[in-house]
């Protein structure tokens, strides 16, 4: 740069320090330059031997041609300056600004000074005028006059002791000079004043040579280049300064380097850039392993395009020779796909120990600052470890490894060999090697610090028996309680360890004495809890060979999830290790994962309405029945965690059993919830339970553990049997078809329904009215039943099954002489006329009758053919009673409701009545605790029956509606069936409305969701964000004693109330006893290991945290594998798996960048003594040799052909999400105009009555021995007697439906005229026209 520049004040923007030196090779001079550090791109430190050999350089004396020279340069020059030769520099000291200034390198001197007349004086002197003079910064001035000072006294001038010694040390000195003067900031002013010595110009680029050739002549011990020392005309300069614009972006980087703060060379940014610019000169540079790791990271979060995107296209379509900076096209910069993959991670597609997992463990878990071992000696030192084990389903089927070159797929890979020998491989051999799943092996320390994967192990369908899972973990763990030195000696092939480790670190044997001395174990002679601890805490027979100390774990826990195969091996286990079977260098416990039980027992109150506390039907459907109408439990409750979606997510449980979710269920009385139809589940694949289905319900009763109901249908004057399977959400089917009927009652497996001045029909709904004998499999079958008929019991088994079927052929030859119904109840005597009917006990009935205005008692016989009712008379009306509509007994006491009177209640004993409520219209009664619950219009009641008592509303507002949700916030329409569950659950039948409701309380669900929330609370499972702190293991123990005593006894409840003693499940209304079991099994194995870590001298004061006590580290783990391909194939997912748990490293150990991704997910750095380098990785494998194209072509073909995957939906997409074009879930809320039609049941019962009287005979019931199917409504018509045309018409005749809107006539509820077919000709069958029961005209061609 010009000094007129300088001058000026234009664009300098800093100053840099070169030195500048002239290599004599050859006879020939070349000038080589260094910048200083931070001056520019290419720097280079000053070393001691630099400054050895410029002194060298600068040790010759001034010669007689070099006066000369300066004689005749003074003589060019005159007044306009004086030239000088200082420190071997040829130098010009201006007249003008008395500067001195180093002139061109050139042997010419009178080039020299028209050179510098041209370049400096003539500006100069125009200038000097106008400049004004000011000091040069302190700073700068001291350093140069030491430099002046040095010139001075290696000339000779003034030299004395002091001088020696400033010689010898001057080249230190320049060096903090040079590095000093990075950091000062320089003036234009302080420029024109400074006395350092300034070029006079800068040669062209080519004058100037890289630093490389400079480091290579320092660095050299060459002593050609001193040999023109003496050279007269050897123009050597040591020392200049050079003037150069630098970016700011420099400046400001290298501010920041100086600070060593944000911008370290540590740093990922420094790495990054320093890799990129050396990437630009040098395009086969080198990259670092912490950039390379950085794209490695950047692949596996965003994939393959973003990195393409951050580097750019660089030489993209170029040739290699056109690889130069100046062809290069980048955005970031950085490796290439090539260096990537070079450097990439490893895989295996083989099961076993993964050795680079369980090393980088073991070296993380040894060096880490605040793990303590539970014994550290010279000897030996252990670490307590946590073991959790889960699976996740892979995609079926076969790929080509094209980088080990075998077929992955199969438990046991397939190389070219048996490709070539199996070209049909059997089909039966694959099914059973064909890996469907894989499961994952976690170690974790016990306080949590770290948790890495050591195993995977892929299984077929058939690998998961309880034998082969039992030998599993026992391996495992045996391996994971081997020691450092042993694994790290063992040989692994594919990256597997072998299992003959096991074999060989071996624990010592121990002395037959205690241990810990204790008196009374050796007196009893049993071994104490110390002494079965202390062989898996002893040195093993390797290290002591060698004489090293015993680095190992033990492995205290061994959790996974409650699947048939593991519980099994759990029960092995346990009862081996009870039992002093189990090898003595084992002490772990095995527990059931406690997420994956609370994750059970939510799917049981779920699927389920459970019998809860007080005989309470409490399910999660309630729950969300509640908060839909509630808003205060809406700010409390999201959506998500009441509908059942996701029944892997634990967050929802948490949610769901949170304290303030509890207590505030707490303090609600009764809630409506509707049965049928259901109003949450959109997405079932039954479709049963849709609104419109059942549009008049009328009659229902408990049957079991399902609900019968009556279910009217006005168009067809018929009666359908509903059965509803209490599940969530409910499933109903249509059991048979009767006559219009008003009464519906469930003795034992009998449904009675009463047909008004008709009779009592009768379905078995657990099998068959009429016996079968085939189906009595034992003699003692067929005796009790030749017993309970009279008839004789000996003979043989054929000769009693024989002798019973002549009895049951008999006896229906019987009833059809007597051209008896037997789908009725044969009453006797016969002309009782029933009117109303109801439940007396388990035996019988009671019967009442307007038309003979008694009341009677019916004693029900099953004979073998049909139930036979045998009645009495109880009483008779009183006078003013017209009719008995509904009634029920209480404590011999029948309540019974008179129309036009009320509710009475008449004493069984003494016959006398009393009239306790004054109503009239539709009541309906049930008795319900102490009194009865009644349904009075559109409001329910509770009486006690006492003389002074008074009705208590229970539920409804009065107004006519379909609300649920609080009791005192519902409504319904048409209240005409009602019936108890258990003298607590209350079931009522609108038939307005159309639906079958539930009331009940939710203090059971309460009770239920608090111990639920106090089994995740046990094992410090908690939102995310939002622990709790570690629990004390001895508090843990009595939490899940209360989980465990509360969880018993419900089931116990339920088996007493139900009168039985085997297993229960869902459908009786319990958690499955697996659920219970494994709640119980971890219950005893964590008061096991309560006992060890409270007894155990060496787990005294041991940091044992039961949070990481599960699998959600495995799950977390799976997800992330997930998030790269959903349902990904066996060789997809070991590449995964292995980026996987690197990237996991990553995340825990320190290097070069911060693994920031989420601000959820980010979490300090632990404090590791290694770094990310220091760990081991999966190396990249080669194959032993590479195969043919041809060769890779058959192998290809070979995994295609007998192993191609299908498309497959995966488990959670099929139960977490809606199918496609669902709506908003509020969308969904019907707004349609209620019903205001009331149904008249009695009043149709006569009518149909009548209809059957006319055709002169009783109207046929149509009896279905298996459940009807219903139609999915989503593709029925709108008009909802469509769906009855299959029923309506015979099913060998096609129906078209006619466009002429006439309508019937109807009289008397008959049709009046009907088409008969076979009065119609043949040829003019499409001309036929007919009418259905619900009144739609419709063309009927026939078949026949």
């Amino acid at each position: 740069m010009e000094m007129k520049e300088l001058e000026e004040n234009k664009g300098v923007l800093s100053v840099s320090v070169v030195k500048k030196i002239l290599v004599f090779k050859k006879s020939s001079v070349e000038t080589v330059a260094a910048t200083m550090p931070g001056c520019s791109s290419t720097s280079m430190p000053i070393d001691p031997s630099r400054a050895k050999k410029r002194r060298k350089l600068s040790s010759y004396t001034e010669t007689h041609s070099e006066k000369e020279t300066i004689d005749d340069m003074n003589a060019e020059l005159g007044d306009e300056g004086q030239a000088q030769h200082i420190d071997g520099r040829w130098t010009i000291k201006c007249g003008s600004c008395q500067k001195v200034l180093s002139s061109k390198t050139d042997r010419k001197p009178a080039t020299r000074v028209s050179y510098f007349i041209r370049t400096h004086y003539n500006s100069c002197e125009k200038k000097s005028r106008e400049v004004k003079q000011t000091n040069i910064q302190p700073t700068i001035d001291s350093k140069f006059n030491m430099l002046e000072k040095k010139s001075a006294v290696e000339a000779g001038v003034g030299r004395n002791e002091e001088d020696e010694a400033t010689i010898d040390t001057f080249d230190d000195y320049a060096i903090d000079c040079y590095s000093e003067m990075e950091n000062v900031d320089v003036n234009m002013a302080d420029i024109t004043e400074t006395r350092a010595t300034t070029e006079l110009g800068v040669d062209d680029a080519e004058d100037w040579v890289p630093v490389e050739d400079v480091e290579a002549f320092i660095s050299s011990d060459d002593e050609d280049i001193y040999q023109s020392m003496d050279d007269p005309d050897g123009d050597v300069r040591n020392l200049k300064l050079q003037y150069e614009e630098i970016d700011p972006l420099c400046i400001r980087l290298h501010t920041l380097l100086s600070r060593g703060t944000a911008f370290t060379r540590s740093g990922i940014l420094y790495k990054y850039l320093d890799d990129v610019s050396k990437s630009l000169i040098d395009p086969n540079h080198e990259w670092s392993a912490d950039t390379l790791s950085m794209f490695e990271t950047l692949k596996h979060l965003g994939g393959e395009r973003t990195v393409n995107f951050i580097v750019g296209p660089k030489w993209f379509g170029l040739s290699t020779g056109k690889m130069d900076p100046d062809n290069v096209k980048i955005n970031l910069g950085g490796p290439s796909k090539t260096t990537r993959e070079k450097h990439s991670q490893g895989y295996t597609t083989d099961s076993g120990f993964i050795k680079p997992w369980l090393t980088s463990f073991l070296a993380m878990e040894n060096n880490h600052m605040s793990i303590k071992p539970i014994v550290e000696t010279k000897d030996v030192k252990v670490f307590p470890v946590y073991l959790c084990n889960d699976s996740t389903a892979l995609k079926a089927g076969l790929q080509f490894d094209d980088q080990k070159n075998e077929v992955v797929g199969l438990e046991q890979s397939v190389r070219l060999p048996y490709v070539k020998e199996n070209p049909n491989p059997d089909t039966d051999y694959l099914k059973k090697e064909m890996v469907s799943e894989s499961n994952i092996t976690m170690v974790s320390t016990c306080d949590g610090n770290i948790g890495l994967p050591v195993s995977v192990k892929y299984k077929s369908k058939s690998g998961k028996s309880g034998e082969e899972m039992e030998c599993q973990f026992i391996e495992e763990v045996k391996m994971m309680q081997c020691c450092m030195d042993c694994i790290k000696k063992g040989l692994s092939t594919n990256q597997i360890l072998p299992t003959n480790i096991i074999e060989k670190c071996v624990p010592s044997p121990l002395v037959e004495q205690c241990i810990m001395n204790d008196e009374e174990c050796m007196k009893k002679n049993k071994e104490c809890m110390n002494c079965k601890v202390a062989q898996c805490l002893s040195r093993c027979q390797e290290c002591i060979q060698t004489g090293k100390q015993c680095v190992k774990n033990v492995v205290m826990v061994y959790s996974t999830d409650c699947e048939s195969g593991n519980k099994k091996a759990f029960k092995t286990i346990i009862d081996k290790r009870d039992s002093g079977r189990l090898d003595k260098d084992l002490m772990f416990g095995v527990m059931p994962d406690p997420p994956h039980v609370g994750k059970s027992l939510k799917c049981s109150f779920a699927n389920w309405p459970l019998i809860l506390t007080d005989h309470e039907r409490g399910f999660l459907a309630m729950i969300q029945n509640i908060r839909q109408n509630d808003s205060k439990l809406q700010k409390m409750l999201p959506l998500e965690s009441v509908l059942n979606k996701d029944r892997m997510d634990v967050l929802s449980v948490l949610q769901l059993t949170s304290r303030d979710v509890v207590d505030y269920l707490r303090t609600l009385n009764h809630v409506v919830y509707s049965v049928v139809p259901d109003s949450f589940r959109i997405d079932y694949p039954r479709q049963s339970n849709k609104k419109g289905l059942y549009p008049h319900p009328t009659g229902i009763d408990v049957a079991g553990s399902d609900l019968l109901v009556l279910e009217y249908r006005p168009d067809d004057f018929v009666t359908r049997l509903l059965k509803i399977r209490l599940k969530v959400p409910a499933e109903v089917s249509v059991l048979c078809e009767k006559p219009v009927c008003t009464s519906l009652v469930c003795v034992e497996d009998l449904a009675l329904m009463l047909q008004p001045s008709v009779g009592i029909h009768v379905h078995c709904f657990n099998g068959s009215v009429v016996l079968k004998p085939e189906k009595l499999r034992t003699k003692k079958d067929l005796t009790s039943k030749l017993q309970e008929y009279g008839l004789p019991t000996n003979g043989t088994v054929p000769h009693l099954r024989n002798r019973l079927s002549t009895y049951i052929s008999r006896l229906q030859k019987k009833y059809t002489g007597m051209k008896s119904d037997i789908s009725m109840v044969q009453l006797q005597p016969d002309a009782i006329s029933p009117s109303c009917i109801s439940k007396m006990d388990s035996k019988s009935i009671i019967a009442s009758s307007d038309q003979s205005r008694k009341v009677f008692v019916v004693e029900l016989q099953l004979d073998g053919v049909t139930v036979v009712g045998s009645s009495s008379v109880l009483f008779s009306y009183e006078q003013d009673w017209k009719s008995i509509m509904s009634m029920c007994v209480v404590d011999c006491r029948l309540v019974h409701f008179c129309k036009g009177i009320g509710v009475v209640v008449t004493h069984l004993e003494t016959h006398t009545s009393t009239t306790i409520v004054r109503c009239d219209g539709q009541v309906c009664l049930y008795p319900y605790k102490e009194g009865i619950v009644l349904a009075i219009g559109n409001q329910i009641f509770t009486h006690s029956l006492e003389p002074e008592s008074q009705c208590i509303l229970l539920a409804g507002t009065g107004e006519d509606g379909n609300d649920n949700g609080p009791a005192e916030k519902s409504s319904f329409g048409q209240l005409s069936g009602i019936c108890v569950e258990f003298g607590k659950n209350i079931y009522i039948t609108d038939s307005q409305m159309g639906t079958i409701k539930l009331i009940t309380t939710v203090t059971g669900s309460a009770e239920y969701l608090e111990n639920l929330g106090k089994l995740f609370d046990a094992f410090g499972i908690h939102e995310k964000h939002k622990r709790k702190g570690k629990k004390p293991i001895g508090e843990a123990v009595a939490i899940m004693a209360e989980v465990n005593h509360y969880f018993e006894n419900t089931v116990n409840n339920v088996k007493s109330l139900k009168g039985t003693t085997r297993a229960t499940y869902g459908s009786d209304g319990t958690i499955s006893p697996q659920t219970l079991e494994s709640v119980g099994m971890m219950h005893k194995e964590l008061r096991r290991l309560h006992l060890i870590t409270s007894e155990v001298q060496a787990f005294a004061g041991s940091d044992v945290d039961l949070t990481y006590m599960n699998t959600l580290q495995v799950e977390n783990l799976h997800a992330t594998g997930h998030f790269k391909a959903e349902f990904p194939m066996m060789l997809e997912y070991s590449r995964n798996i292995s980026n996987t748990v690197k990237e996991s490293i990553k995340r825990a150990v320190p290097w070069a960048a911060f693994y920031y991704t989420n601000r959820e997910s980010y979490y300090p750095v632990l404090n590791f003594t290694n770094r990310l380098s220091d760990l081991c990785v999966m190396p990249k494998q080669t194959p032993a040799r590479w195969l043919m194209s041809e060769e890779t072509a058959l192998m290809r073909d070979w995994a295609r052909l007998n192993g191609k995957s299908v498309r497959q939906q995966t488990v959670r997409q099929g139960t977490t999400k809606f199918r496609p074009g669902t709506l908003p879930l509020n969308l969904y809320k019907d707004c349609s105009p209620l019903p205001t039609t009331k149904i008249e049941v009695m009043a149709s019962a006569r009518e149909a009555a009548v209809r059957g009287s006319k055709k002169g005979s009783h109207v046929v019931s149509k009896t279905r021995k298996k459940p009807i199917e219903v139609q999915d409504p989503s593709h029925m018509e709108h008009d909802e007697s469509d769906s009855e045309s299959e029923t309506e018409v015979s099913r060998n005749e096609q129906v078209y439906y006619d466009t002429d809107d006439e309508e019937t006539d109807v009289k008397d509820g008959t049709v009046d005229k009907l088409v008969e077919w076979s009065s119609v000709p043949k040829e003019l069958n499409f001309l036929t026209r007919t009418h259905t029961r619900s009144g739609r005209q419709v063309r009927v061609k026939s078949f026949a």
